[in-house]
């Protein structure tokens, strides 16, 4: 079907008021073209709007001199979104993803416009919302004004993600590039290396992997080349884990729920990722009220749950949000993993980190950054580090302390040891 019925700018001010919020679909599901003139028209709205970003993002587009009319409300500095932070121009919704679908059908996250990506349609009228799935339904169905910009460029993705192009009140077309993560094999660092091959270990043959996004996440794949009938139950698809389905290593073979199919939330990488995903039958992205289920999750036996830290203090507490009082992360889905990862019989629940920061300051620390609480110490069943696993099942404070200071840097690990953590 031909994309020239559709126009290819959009005069906004027939659709946004003063006082809206806008959302837009995250990552590679974002609408470059929309984004863009909503930005350029910013200030004919006839008064002040709302933007609630709700994941992350790779583009350069915002900025923090489009706040000047724009109150930018998120989950949490993710990707570029965190330069908005660094300014002081974001503020943070700490919630978990599980609950942003409620929060928007009570009005808490009130959604007036909602704005997609597309591809082209079907022989149907059907168009697939591409990279990213989500909340992509909730926002649909909570919006006054859903607009879509249809793009020879967004994959026909298989799942939650078909819908009837008649459901949008405004289509547009465009051929601009689709937002990708970033691309390239990872370099993995000696640090990286040896911190892989220590959450390697915990991952059994046949088991559900859910990965997070970040240099441990995409470096890890390749440590896992041994494994046979992993699957994949996760919040993201990256191109990593494309070269483990390529080798066979990854078959959904002994999944409990969706045999045979990799299930995921949002595509983020490279344009290859996309090319892989486009009308492949074996790949499902689905809405985040079905990914993260508990009831769904706690159908895997064996689902291994890798997340990464910002810190983590000496009674297993999490901090994946924070760093020196600016919001670079969020919690996004990763607690709801965590716990079902840790009720899994045959799982693991791991938070995976760098013993330290690039400046030499330890990870494992005794207090977190401004008390940031991620994750629950009651959820976390495996720190690990370059150093080693600390596992901290069923063991009292003082234990898990000492488990935490054998897996931090060498050179922390004497003042952390006489920190008294039990009292």
């Amino acid at each position: 079907m031909s994309t020239t019925q559709w126009p290819r700018i959009v005069d906004l001010r027939e659709h946004i008021h003063p006082g809206d919020v806008v959302v837009w679909s995250h990552a590679g599901g974002e609408p470059p073209s929309l984004v863009a003139r909503l930005l350029e028209q910013r200030h004919e709205f006839g008064g002040n709007i709302s933007v609630f970003l709700s994941g992350v993002s790779f583009s350069e587009t915002l900025q923090p001199e489009h706040a000047d009319v724009i109150r930018f409300v998120s989950i949490g500095g993710i990707g570029t979104h965190s330069r908005l932070a660094r300014a002081g121009c974001l503020d943070v919704i700490p919630c978990r993803f599980s609950d942003i679908p409620d929060l928007i059908a009570t009005r808490r996250i009130p959604v007036d416009v909602a704005m997609f990506s597309g591809s082209l349609p079907d022989v149907d009228g059907r168009i697939s919302l591409g990279p990213t799935m989500a909340i992509a339904r909730e926002l649909m169905n909570a919006a006054r004004v859903s607009l879509v910009e249809i793009n020879p460029h967004v994959p026909f993705v298989f799942g939650d993600t078909l819908v009837d192009i008649d459901q949008f009140d405004v289509v547009v077309e465009s051929d601009a590039p689709l937002v990708a993560a970033p691309t390239g094999r990872p370099s993995i660092s000696p640090t990286t290396r040896r911190l892989c091959e220590n959450v390697a270990t915990l991952v059994p043959d046949r088991a559900t992997l859910q990965v997070g996004f970040g240099s441990v996440g995409r470096a890890l794949p390749a440590f896992l080349a041994d494994r046979t009938d992993l699957g994949v139950h996760s919040a993201i698809m990256t191109d990593e884990l494309v070269e483990l389905i390529d080798s066979g290593v990854i078959t959904g073979a002994a999944k409990e729920r969706d045999a045979g199919l990799v299930v995921c939330g949002e595509l983020l990488g490279s344009p290859r990722l996309y090319q892989f995903a486009d009308r492949n039958p074996d790949l499902a992205l689905r809405s985040s009220s079905y990914l993260l289920s508990q009831e769904v999750l706690g159908e895997f036996s064996s689902l291994v749950s890798i997340n990464s830290a910002l810190q983590v203090d000496l009674t297993g507490q999490v901090n994946a949000e924070s760093r020196d009082g600016v919001h670079v992360g969020a919690v996004g889905g990763a607690v709801d993993f965590v716990r079902a990862a840790a009720r899994s019989q045959q799982g693991a629940s791991i938070i995976a980190l760098p013993s330290s920061t690039s400046d030499g300051r330890s990870r494992i620390v005794s207090a977190l950054d401004r008390g940031v609480v991620t994750t629950a110490r009651s959820e976390v069943e495996f720190v690990v580090t370059e150093y080693g696993v600390a596992d901290l099942r069923g063991r009292p404070l003082s234990d898990r302390a000492r488990a935490l200071v054998s897996v931090a840097h060498p050179e922390h690990r004497d003042a952390l040891a006489a920190i008294d953590v039990a009292s």
